[in-house]
């Protein structure tokens, strides 16, 4: 799903890139802490 998310958003706007890709990352990031807390009660 990662390699999939990172080629929609490299087909993009080439100077929207970095910002989306950090929005990207800073969601799963979220996504993925919120799963461990979840998953650990």
């Amino acid at each position: 799903a990662l390699v999939a998310h990172q080629t929609l958003v490299y087909g993009l706007v080439p100077p929207a890139r970095s910002r989306l890709n950090a929005l990207l990352f800073t969601g799963m990031f979220i996504g993925m802490a919120a799963g461990g807390a979840l998953g650990s009660l």
